[in-house]
């Protein structure tokens, strides 16, 4: 089932569940703000996230007190979030991806419902991929990626891989996969697994909310030429579990 345009997702910046529960639409990394009009849904059902030079407030959750202030930044950037949120399964993604230096789009999930109300929190982190688009030889490297421990700022573990490839990223369109059981992660790029994980006592078994969208970093971004990153496809297909 391709989720893309059969279920319903936010779009950062433009609902208050965004700005007041998730994070709010500016990045604690990167120099831009999330804002709705960077997200550009296609009559073909595909999905253009963009990037613009343009000053723009978003609100950013303080450290320690998650208090939510207001924090102008130079760029604008897009990112969605599924109103549901989705487990175990097998999720594949086709897209293209932006060429200009300093690109920064991610496919990435959690569960924002913390512990106390019965869900996840967070972490745990799924990052399916995360593209730094720093140096010219970044064209050739996805960096996949999770997030488990106690918390961000004490007890955080990390799992990750930065991946080079004989192919750049920014040509073509590519198709990336997540497979997802109670003893299972693995992330294929193009057909290639490039990480496995099978410790069942760190692999989560609630479900999160997937997040898709643009970005800059703070590397000399390219400001001549802003090409989109463009999703064309999100299927997900469910794996009924057996319980005993």
């Amino acid at each position: 089932m391709n989720i893309l345009n059969e279920i319903d997702f936010y779009t950062f910046g433009s609902h208050p569940k965004t700005d007041l529960e998730h994070s709010g639409n500016s990045p604690k990394n990167g120099i831009f703000n999330f804002q709705p009009q960077m997200v550009d849904w296609k009559l073909d059902g595909s999905v253009v996230f963009n990037v613009k030079k343009e000053i723009s407030t978003g609100y950013f959750r303080g450290e320690g007190d998650w208090i939510f202030r207001p924090r102008q930044r130079e760029y604008m950037a897009g990112g969605i979030i599924t109103y549901d949120t989705f487990g175990f399964g097998h999720y594949t993604l086709v897209c293209s991806f932006p060429s200009f230096r300093g690109s920064w789009e991610a496919f990435w999930a959690v569960d924002w419902k913390p512990r106390s109300e019965g869900g996840m929190g967070m972490p745990p982190e799924f990052d399916i991929f995360e593209r730094f688009l720093r140096k010219c030889w970044d064209r050739h490297k996805l960096v996949p990626g999770f997030i488990y421990g106690s918390d961000y700022e004490a007890g955080k573990k990390e799992i990750s891989k930065p991946q080079w490839r004989w192919k750049s990223w920014n040509k073509g369109i590519h198709q990336i996969e997540f497979i997802w059981k109670p003893d299972l992660m693995q992330y294929i790029y193009d057909g290639k697994v490039v990480l496995e994980i099978t410790d069942r006592s760190i692999i989560p078994q609630g479900a999160v909310n997937w997040y898709l969208n643009s970005g800059l970093g703070d590397w000399r971004p390219d400001e001549k030429h802003f090409d989109s990153f463009t999703v064309y496809e999100l299927d997900y297909e469910p794996f009924k579990i057996e319980t005993i």
